[in-house]
């Protein structure tokens, strides 16, 4: 959460919810929407992220920058609240 643009070619296409977690629950090509992409920095994708199974939004990522700082981070992303609040559960289902 360094507060930098990356540059263009340092760009990677992130999906929110894993792609792994949409194949295991047979949502095909859905998982693949724009609606579950957003770009984000090559090192951020490769080496914070990197497809965790479950919480989407690591515990450790919040201890260390503060809930408020990541929720702005996220929204620059255009990730809204509604969806913060869903990637903290501990399971992606429905409730």
């Amino acid at each position: 959460m360094a507060g930098t643009v990356p540059q263009y070619g340092d760009l990677d296409d992130h999906h929110i919810v894993p792609k792994s977690w949409g194949k295991e629950r047979g949502l095909g090509s859905i998982i693949d929407s724009i609606l579950n992409r957003t770009p984000l920095a090559a090192d951020t994708n490769r080496k914070v992220i990197n497809d965790p199974p479950t919480q989407r939004i690591p515990a450790e990522l919040i201890a260390a920058n503060g809930e408020a700082a990541v929720r702005d981070d996220l929204e620059s992303h255009f990730i809204s609240p509604a969806a913060f609040d869903i990637l903290r559960r501990d399971s992606l289902r429905p409730r």
